[in-house]
């Protein structure tokens, strides 16, 4: 059923923040737009990774930095992007953002706040955390009236992952072993991974991808090419759900890609970022598909190497990880996260917002 309407996607990536949190964005605004016909413009931070994705996949965006919000700047984008006044928000920020939210909801723009921790979470029409291994009950909620919601039913997986699921190969027939750290790396796990692997035993077609905020791709070919060529380098990759479907084993930092890889079968090893990824590291242990290998900076190479050679080396075990993955989620997660969104839509709401205003002017 096609739907008027705009929807808000505001979001912040690139080389520090990563590019995690515009991925799965983009898998929400995807369904809404292609499935709803919903109008759809991300607001973003001004970083040329984010204009670069978000343009390859034909999204529109405008960029809004911290110091430049006001409501004259928002009242605008409502006026050019939603005349009709059906708009909601998504947000997918870490940061507290309450005077955001307040300022949306002035404007008559209801906000569906995804997977944070501060206070912001209070002023949000509805809170959404889109893992499957996190409780929101675990947060405190005293006072607040809206929902919050968790879990692996609204893990949002692009529209490309669910596609080809269809196809997928047994796990004999994956000769391919993934390494994929994220749109940005920070730490550069990468060239650890690479180390670590240089002596790998094993059969594997060793494929590396960098992703669109890679700021070290020389040193990764040069030292590919002192390592004797052993790795096969992807930059930028348009196509990692097909290489997905060819790997037999992952390795991967915290972030959306476990759970895509997880919902094409893939085992997959998590080296994390920092070390406060501990607690979902201890929650990611309860899905047999997904093996946490701890922080980066306390992992030895040699402890790696034996982590990925062991699993690579049995098949058996990896055919097992591959159909728990599987059943982690079922892809629709952002459909239903669309449908919340759609559902938090008041009807002629900025119509209504401007006849309160008037009637304040008026008293005046």
């Amino acid at each position: 059923m096609k739907r008027s309407g705009l929807l808000l996607m505001r979001v912040k990536g690139g080389s520090l923040i990563g590019m995690g949190h515009l991925y799965r964005t983009m898998a929400i605004a995807e369904v809404a737009r292609e499935e709803l016909g919903l109008a759809v413009l991300f607001v973003r931070n001004e970083d040329s990774a984010m204009s670069t994705v978000l343009s390859r996949n034909s999204f529109e965006s405008c960029v809004l930095e911290d110091s430049t919000l006001n409501p004259h700047r928002l009242e605008s984008i409502l006026a050019r992007y939603a005349p009709d006044g059906n708009a909601v928000c998504v947000m997918d920020l870490k940061e507290d953002v309450s005077d955001e939210i307040s300022m949306m909801k002035e404007s008559g723009v209801p906000v569906l706040l995804l997977d944070n921790h501060t206070r912001a979470r209070f002023h949000a029409d509805m809170n959404i955390y889109p893992v499957a291994h996190f409780d929101s009950r675990g947060l405190q909620w005293e006072g607040y009236t809206g929902e919050h919601l968790w879990g692996r039913s609204w893990v949002p997986l692009s529209l490309r992952f669910i596609r080809v699921r269809s196809r997928l190969q047994r796990m004999e027939e994956r000769k391919s072993l993934l390494v994929s750290m994220g749109g940005s790396d920070p730490n550069r796990v990468t060239l650890k991974v690479m180390d670590a692997l240089r002596g790998f035993r094993g059969d594997a077609l060793i494929r590396i991808v960098l992703g669109f905020s890679c700021r070290f791709a020389e040193e990764v070919h040069k030292k590919n090419k002192l390592l004797g060529n052993r790795f096969v380098i992807i930059e930028q990759a348009s196509n990692i759900e097909e290489l997905m479907l060819n790997a037999g084993l992952a390795i991967t930092a915290l972030g959306t890609t476990i759970y895509e890889l997880a919902y094409l079968g893939v085992p997959t090893i998590v080296v994390s970022n920092y070390r406060e990824d501990a607690r979902d590291e201890r929650e990611l242990k309860r899905f047999g598909s997904i093996v946490p290998l701890g922080f980066y900076d306390d992992l030895s190479e040699e402890a790696l190497k034996d982590s990925v050679e062991t699993l690579w080396n049995t098949m058996e075990k990896r055919a097992s990880m591959s159909e728990e993955g599987l059943a982690i989620t079922d892809g629709r997660g952002a459909e239903r996260i669309v449908a919340k969104a759609i559902g938090l839509i008041p009807r002629r709401g900025r119509e209504h917002h401007r006849a309160r205003n008037a009637g304040k002017e008026e008293q005046l």
